[in-house]
């Protein structure tokens, strides 16, 4: 499998370059990271999974970065356990104390907020699961015909449909 790079990030998220490297000189974890001239940082699944969850938080969710930056050491936790595959995944967000939960059905809470890994995970597994040569150089597959030349198509594809207002209450 090839190496994950920002590009590749930019592609998920719908993130510029230039945001994407703001928000990573905002996660200590990244932060820390040395980054040599010339040679581009290479991302782990991991990595992969927690920095589209962020960029989701803010611009799907609307939370600021600080907001973000204070739940990041909690999620990474909460991503790196080993977990069985499930379509009703959850994250359960808790802000009074920076707190996430991992859970496999969508649970009934008081406060906090709950985010959908469903189309988080299905973003990144078309993004990176490799389709055939042939049919990726053409277009014929699914996965093909959106990226050619559709920048951002894997960002668009995770965030919810706007509900269009009516003006019958």
């Amino acid at each position: 499998m090839r190496p994950i790079t920002i590009s590749d990030l930019c592609e998920l998220t719908g993130y510029s370059r230039d945001q994407m490297r703001g928000l990573q000189a905002e996660l200590p974890r990244f932060a820390r990271r040395r980054a040599e001239a010339r040679v581009a940082r290479v991302y782990s699944n991991h990595d992969v999974m927690l920095l589209v969850v962020l960029c989701r938080l803010e611009t799907v969710y609307g939370l600021k970065r600080s907001v973000v930056s204070a739940l990041c050491e909690s999620i990474a936790a909460s991503l790196t356990a080993p977990r069985k595959v499930s379509k009703q995944a959850c994250l359960i967000l808790r802000f009074h104390d920076a707190a996430c939960e991992y859970v496999d059905t969508a649970p009934l809470i008081e406060d906090g907020l709950v985010v959908a890994l469903g189309p988080i995970f299905l973003a990144i597994d078309s993004y990176l699961l490799p389709t055939p040569l042939v049919q990726r150089d053409v277009g014929l597959s699914a996965t093909g015909m959106q990226a050619v030349g559709c920048q951002g198509r894997a960002a668009q594809a995770m965030m919810p449909k706007r509900r269009e207002r009516s003006n019958h209450g």
